[in-house]
């Protein structure tokens, strides 16, 4: 009889592991995160690249005191395992010229990015304005290899390399954190993605992660789409017309 009490309660506790375990993976997919990166330079690249560059050497020290006023700026992800929405505010001010004395990034980044992730159906969009008018256009994520090496140190995070040689991009991410997305269109990597090195300049790295009541925005609803193609082309007509006589 006590032998049949002892199991019960042993049963009785593995049903409770087993209801708490599953109520704990269906919080943590449901429960969505704010995600911070800074966008910022290597200054040492760049401070070695100016001093090599015969043509530059006369706005060198221009440059120079650009770059060390030059402070990183943030880039933002509301996202879940399923679905993601970024966006980088624009920062640039009506005072331009002491804007981009004070932070050239404010120069360099300065339009505003949104990209509505739908991880579940592969499906993938950004938002721009060309001349006041706005496009939703379908993209594909970056492809990378996944490089087999020891997985290193960055930021409390154990992180593996990616590459993508064409467009001179490296990154790392992390298992250790179950999200498949990145900044920008660094996504669908197995984990979440730590830091990012475009052409040896340009630097992404993870800031903070947190959960949050923010909800993640959709795409509106009956919203023309247009292919990547189709937007390159619009781009492309529009810097013409520049150069254009009128």
């Amino acid at each position: 009889m006590l032998e049949h009490h002892y199991y019960f309660v042993i049963m009785k506790e593995k049903l409770f592991l087993v209801i708490l375990f599953m109520f704990c993976v269906n919080f943590n997919q449901a429960q969505n995160y704010k995600i911070t990166y800074s966008i910022s330079q290597d200054k040492d690249v760049l401070y070695k690249r100016l001093n090599e560059n015969n043509n530059l050497k006369s706005s060198a020290s221009y440059f120079k005191k650009m770059l060390e006023n030059s402070r990183p700026i943030d880039f933002f992800i509301i996202a879940n395992s399923s679905k993601a929405f970024s966006y980088k505010k624009k920062t640039l001010s009506t005072d331009a010229t002491s804007e981009i004395l004070r932070n050239i990034n404010n120069l360099l980044f300065q339009k505003s990015e949104f990209y509505y992730i739908d991880l579940k159906n592969d499906n993938y969009v950004f938002k721009k304005s060309i001349n006041s008018k706005t496009f939703y256009v379908k993209f594909q994520p970056k492809d990378f290899k996944l490089i087999n090496n020891q997985p290193v140190l960055i930021n409390g995070y154990k992180c593996y390399l990616a590459e993508n040689k064409d467009d001179n991009v490296k990154l790392w991410y992390t298992k250790d954190i179950p999200l498949n997305i990145g900044p920008k269109k660094y996504i669908g990597l197995p984990g979440l993605v730590v830091k990012v090195v475009i052409n040896e300049t340009i630097i992404i790295q993870l800031k903070s992660i947190e959960p949050t009541t923010e909800a993640i925005k959709l795409m509106p609803k009956n919203q023309e789409i247009i292919s990547f193609e189709a937007y390159q082309k619009t781009v492309s007509k529009a810097a013409n017309a520049l150069f254009q006589k009128p």
